[in-house]
């Protein structure tokens, strides 16, 4: 898929199926936006290897109307946990997902980062106070996860 200035973008798998997809009548509704408009009102981003972090529905749409996208680039070198809660979080605060859906995308995450290893590395930290031991996981609250305080206690049992 290529973009207004030439470049060439690709898609993550792993990001595609992180986020549950939108129906074939949003899809059609963000087509015809984007066609009344003339463009993208909100640009892609895409990471430093110009993989697609958010808006591929939207670049789809670009390149099947035949108008050009515009894109922004994010630099998450080195940083691949945060590349992956970038996605999550630009999905959560601007898509309307159900608790439901929110539940689910908790769930992945959190499987997300089991496998990637970050989880048990930083599933324990010191504190100069106290000097214990103190778990990432039992600091999180429903108000910095997207999650509403019903769904979130489950997530956390997950």
């Amino acid at each position: 898929m290529n973009t207004n200035k030439g470049i060439s973008v690709r898609t993550k798998k792993e990001y595609i199926h992180l986020i549950p997809p939108v129906t074939v009548g949003e899809y059609e509704r963000l087509k015809q936006s984007i066609k009344e408009e003339g463009g993208l009102l909100v640009p892609a981003v895409l990471n430093q290897d110009n993989v697609v972090l958010d808006g591929h529905h939207r670049l789809q749409a670009c390149a099947e109307l035949d108008i050009q996208a515009r894109c922004c680039k994010k630099d998450f070198r080195g940083r691949p946990l945060d590349e992956i809660m970038f996605v999550v979080n630009v999905n959560l605060y601007r898509r309307h997902l159900n608790d439901f859906k929110r539940a689910e995308l908790g769930i992945r995450v959190e499987e997300l980062l089991r496998k990637s290893g970050q989880l048990q590395q930083e599933g324990a930290r010191f504190t100069p106070e106290t000097s214990q031991a103190e778990s990432v996981l039992h600091t999180a609250q429903p108000h910095n996860t997207g999650l509403s305080s019903l769904v979130f206690p489950t997530c956390m049992k997950v």
